[in-house]
């Protein structure tokens, strides 16, 4: 009896260690008092986590990326799943390789790079910490502004990014960050 115990516990345990977030999106509602928001879910394991893109912004994803494209062309939200850091800190050698790898995936044809301000905590997510950074270049002789925000979460680290016209961010700013802040669900 003991033995089956503890294989079941065994079972339990592996089954919740192996429940990695899938980012493929699904249209979701959440009742509240007095009406209904309309937001997208993301499964994790047996659990759903949740997510509240602007409204009417299209959600298109695989399992480690989803983007969510605004209704007027040249702006989408991305979050992407990445394998949890060796250190949960945003120290300057983790920031200068994390910037790096964010300008490897810039257009081929990115030219004039700006840094902007970053932003350390900018708000918490289940009690894990964030880090914001911004970037400004010049693409298809266009200028573009994206900003990106890491949290390292219990078993992998998130990045969501907002990529747009540098004449569109700072009215985009405010939705992304609501958008940022609604995420819950994942430890």
């Amino acid at each position: 009896m003991v033995l089956k115990v503890i294989a079941l516990l065994s079972i339990a345990v592996a089954g919740a260690q192996a429940a990695t977030l899938d980012l493929s999106p699904v249209p979701h509602t959440t009742q509240i008092e007095g009406g209904v928001i309309q937001d997208t879910a993301f499964r994790n394991g047996l659990d759903l986590v949740l997510f509240q893109p602007p409204a009417q912004w299209q959600a298109s994803g695989e399992a480690s990326r989803v983007t969510f494209r605004a209704p007027t062309a040249g702006a989408e939200i991305t979050i992407t799943a990445h394998p949890k850091p060796r250190t949960n800190t945003f120290d300057e050698e983790t920031l200068k390789a994390l910037k790096a790898e964010l300008m490897s995936r810039l257009p081929r044809d990115a030219t004039k790079l700006e840094w902007g301000e970053d932003q350390p905590g900018m708000v918490l997510l289940n009690r894990h910490d964030t880090y914001r950074v911004e970037l400004a270049y010049t693409s298809a002789n266009q200028r573009f502004k994206a900003t990106t925000v890491f949290c390292n979460f219990a078993a992998q680290q998130l990045r969501f990014q907002l990529t747009c016209r540098e004449g569109d961010f700072n009215d985009l700013l405010g939705l992304f960050k609501s958008s940022v802040a609604s995420f819950q669900g994942l430890e």
